[in-house]
């Protein structure tokens, strides 16, 4: 859901019981995935549903960091305003 940025879903799954900060199997959480493809609005919706701003996937790449590399500034912006840890 994450990957398409189906925020109606999210918000379904999330209401019955998912963990908004579960990874895939590649260690990706949904908020990884949001802003590796730039999808601001669920981006904005996970962090407000709790989603942590700082947890790295597998390789060690944070949601900021990603966002960064696929130059979604916005993303970028949003998580940074959220606390996102630069270094």
């Amino acid at each position: 859901a994450a990957q398409q940025g189906h925020l109606f879903t999210i918000e379904k799954l999330l209401r019955k019981g998912a963990d908004v900060n579960m990874p895939d199997k590649e260690g990706r959480t949904p908020l990884c995935i949001a802003a590796q493809l730039g999808h601001l609005p669920t981006v904005e919706m996970l962090l407000s549903k709790g989603a942590d701003v700082n947890m790295a996937d597998k390789d060690g790449r944070t949601p900021l960091w990603i966002a960064a590399q696929k130059d979604h500034l916005p993303t970028v912006e949003m998580l940074l305003s959220k606390g996102a840890d630069v270094n």
